[in-house]
């Protein structure tokens, strides 16, 4: 047995056919306010717009065709959540948000997988769209790079299959033979730490002070293994050095490593 009161909130759930007399089969699905109640039926007062303006109309619905309202349940249940907030925000000193706020927004490459866990999808690089789809051999190294991996040259060769140097700036890649060699080279966890770098770079420490000559640093970048031009060392060692030329490489390895 529902019971109501002048003041509740009601939502109007009306029949699916319509019968003469029966004004409140107009408001099916609205939700008013009671103003009045008697033994068979309950006054309500709904607004409707006429003519861009909204009117209270007061109409009489049979007790079967409402039932309270859910919105007044949610709303309730809302001011008593609001209240702790705040009185929990008193206690601590603190200012809190009580107003709904909008849902952000999706991370970017997101999908809607029916239920399982979010798919993140790699971006096809902008190297792709401008060569029509293709990158070249000498791109891939690059390519791989701003994805967020760190191959060798070595190890993007030896992927590539090892082609000769004179195919590097003919040979081309479309963007799905270019996945799996991701893929592959994604795998490949065998990276140096920082540890590893500070203890090659102490060989070159003659002085045992944690430095070594700027110059020294520059010729083993240009000269050794995977060989650097003068340029990009300079901008590698920019600022790094003291008075004498000299560099801190504990410090360099640590700024390299974290961008």
């Amino acid at each position: 047995m529902r019971i109501y009161k002048k003041g509740d909130i009601v939502d109007i759930k009306g029949m699916d056919t319509f019968q003469k007399g029966m004004p409140h089969k107009c408001y099916h699905g609205k939700t008013g306010r009671v103003y009045n109640v008697n033994q068979h039926a309950v006054g309500i007062v709904v607004y409707k717009q006429v003519k861009g303006k909204i009117l209270a109309k007061r109409i009489n619905v049979p007790i079967e065709h409402i039932e309270h309202s859910k919105s007044r349940d949610s709303f309730l249940k809302r001011v008593e959540e609001n209240d702790q907030k705040k009185k929990e925000a008193k206690e601590k000193g603190t200012w809190v948000q009580l107003k709904n706020q909008p849902a952000p927004p999706r991370e970017a490459h997101l999908v809607r997988t029916n239920g399982k866990e979010p798919e993140l999808l790699e971006p096809i690089p902008y190297e792709f769209m401008s060569w029509n789809g293709k990158i070249l051999y000498s791109q891939c190294g690059d390519v791989t790079r701003a994805l967020g991996q760190n191959p060798t040259n070595a190890e993007v060769l030896k992927v590539l299959g090892n082609p000769k140097s004179d195919k590097m700036n003919v040979k081309v890649l479309d963007f799905e033979h270019f996945l799996p060699m991701l893929q592959t080279v994604a795998k490949n966890k065998d990276q140096g730490t920082y540890e590893d770098y500070v203890e090659g770079l102490q060989v070159f420490d003659k002085e045992g002070n944690g430095t070594v000559m700027g110059a020294e640093i520059r010729h083993v970048l240009v000269t050794l293994g995977e060989k650097m031009t003068e340029e990009e060392v300079e901008m590698l060692v920019a600022g790094h050095k003291d008075s004498n030329g000299c560099i801190n490489y504990e410090e360099l390895v640590h700024v390299v490593l974290n961008g």
